[in-house]
């Protein structure tokens, strides 16, 4: 999707549609139907394609671009990818020439040099500066902060609720203004034994919690603020996890690699 380009050598999103979006809705009802309709930033002659339905709006396109940012750091700045690819050849080599010798059809030299002297470097580029701050379209997010800069705080909760299924608990970043966070493999512990690690792709945006709950389902049953079409985002967390009413626990937050990050009542 990021590598065709225009008439003019620019490149272009979907089809010959340029690198731009026009301002998104911004999803001020998030439970409309939109069948039918057209997105603002869709490719020509085309409706409610995925790609539309998160860069139409302001928060899941920033929390996309924060993903995939991380995402282009660690497997092309990092060299992961061809760490994979390099594991991959080695792997497959003995066979891949016994079968060269056998059928004459090529033992994936060709292949494997087109990744890493084709794929690769164009992608690199294309993520970390064309798309990166301060290049052509600077759509990406800068590199994600080491987490001990960061600094966590709970948000609202509800904890006395008579549906336990509708009870929640939150937590936001603590300086509203700054960076998304990409909390992918992150965990939060409960007293020193209940752990729960935040799913890949969670991305917390400085401006909006997270709201963990034991049921996503019956959150959207609630009557009170934060409910359903409120465009709110919660994630599915066993009940332990939650503070038992009138009871005092205390939380851990770590990052990825186990390192705790500052988090305060």
């Amino acid at each position: 999707m990021l590598q065709a380009t225009d008439a003019q050598g620019r490149l272009v999103a979907e089809g010959t549609k340029p690198m731009t979006f026009p301002k998104p809705d911004d999803w001020n009802d998030p439970d409309r139907n939109q069948y039918g309709t057209k997105s603002v930033i869709g490719a020509q002659g085309t409706y409610n394609h995925l790609t539309d339905a998160i860069l139409d709006v302001n928060t899941t396109r920033a929390m996309y671009m924060r993903r995939l940012r991380n995402l282009a750091d660690k497997y092309y700045g990092q060299g992961r990818l061809r760490q994979i690819i390099d594991a991959m050849r080695a792997k497959i080599a003995p066979v891949t020439a016994m079968d060269d010798a056998v059928w004459h059809n090529g033992d994936g030299s060709k292949g494997y040099l087109q990744l890493t002297t084709e794929f690769i470097p164009i992608r690199t580029k294309q993520l970390l500066q064309y798309y990166a701050p301060g290049g052509l379209y600077p759509l990406l997010p800068t590199q994600q902060s080491n987490s001990s800069s960061m600094a966590f705080k709970f948000g609202p909760s509800d904890l006395y609720n008579s549906n336990k299924m509708q009870q929640y608990m939150s937590i936001q970043v603590q300086q509203p203004g700054g960076e998304s966070v990409d909390m992918s493999g992150w965990s939060f512990v409960k007293d020193g034994q209940v752990t729960w690690l935040f799913p890949q792709g969670t991305v917390i945006l400085p401006e909006k919690p997270i709201h963990l709950s034991p049921s996503v389902k019956s959150f959207r049953g609630r009557s009170e603020t934060p409910k359903a079409g409120e465009a709110v985002l919660v994630l599915q967390v066993p009940q332990e996890l939650l503070a038992a009413p009138g009871q005092s626990s205390s939380y851990v937050l770590k990052d990825a690699a186990g390192n705790n990050v500052k988090l305060e009542a």
